[in-house]
């Protein structure tokens, strides 16, 4: 399991308790209510969140390390959010140069998805539409990116803040 992986890679961080969750079960951590989601992000097992503040309602997504095939009932946990993080790693021209290509074509042909594992920045972007996120900022993106697209206003910039 991962909480298995990770006790045993850290197990010389005492501070850290792992326990183990079952996705889909919500529980609450540090004040707030924590559900963990299954992405696809072949061939690891990787999981999203949902991190809900039971006071005031406010919602952040994380959908986690994967490709824009996240399944119905995970997206249905993440869905509305205050704020979504989606990783995005490059553009979409830029599946070109994968192997594998591109896949999860929107209508106009834009692949959503990088290769077999990641989305693109405009995969992330779209996710934040379907889920109805408030804000959407796209994370986990490579080097790769031209000049004028890496300070889109959508690209997160490290050390940003969010007030929910």
């Amino acid at each position: 399991s991962v909480a298995e992986s990770v006790r045993d890679r850290y197990d010389y961080l005492e501070q850290v308790e792992v326990i183990a969750r079952a996705p889909f079960e919500p529980f609450e951590t540090c004040g707030f209510e924590v559900t963990l989601v299954p992405v696809d992000h072949p061939p690891l097992v990787c999981y999203g969140l949902a991190i809900e503040d039971p006071e005031t309602g406010a919602k952040l997504s994380v959908s986690g390390d994967s490709t824009y095939g996240i399944s119905e009932e995970s997206r249905a946990v993440l869905d509305d959010p205050d704020l979504l993080l989606a990783g995005g790693i490059v553009t979409a021209d830029l599946c070109e140069h994968h192997p594998a290509g591109g896949d999860h074509f929107d209508e106009d042909g834009v692949p959503r998805t990088f290769g077999t594992k990641h989305m693109t920045v405009e995969g992330a972007r779209a996710l934040g539409e379907d889920l109805d996120a408030g804000e959407t900022r796209v994370v986990h993106v490579s080097h790769f990116l031209d000049a004028d697209d890496a300070f889109e206003e959508s690209l997160a910039v490290d050390g940003e803040r969010f007030e929910l």
